[in-house]
């Protein structure tokens, strides 16, 4: 089955939220967070929140500015442009990519925050 990566966007129930598999995205992101690293760029992984139901008592549900995120998915973007050959699942990738930016440019022209989920 696989896991897929997605931005969940605060106080958002739409469908537009939800418009990504983000599977090759979760099997591609070591390799892409890697090489934009190189480039000084952050870790996709530090947006990353647990869901509620497996958060512990310590744990803080935390949200963040859209254009953090989409300076990292514009990175990873160009990065597998650069290297298309060199992804299997090019166009799956370039695709979840795509619908990422897509979800976190309307997020901030709604003034909505995210944050970093995964499913399984």
């Amino acid at each position: 089955m696989g896991v897929s990566f997605y931005p969940r966007v605060e106080n958002a129930s739409e469908d537009w939220t939800r418009q990504i598999s983000g599977k090759a995205l979760a099997r591609d992101y070591p390799r892409l967070q890697r090489l934009i690293k190189k480039q000084g760029h952050r870790d996709l992984m530090a947006f990353y929140v647990p869901h509620a139901e497996e958060m512990t008592g310590s744990d803080r549900e935390a949200w963040f500015n859209p254009m953090k995120g989409i300076g990292i998915i514009d990175a990873m973007t160009k990065v597998l442009e650069e290297r298309r050959g060199e992804f299997e699942s090019y166009e799956r990738l370039k695709e979840d990519l795509q619908d990422f930016h897509t979800i976190l440019d309307r997020a901030a022209a709604t003034g909505k925050r995210w944050n970093l989920a995964m499913d399984t």
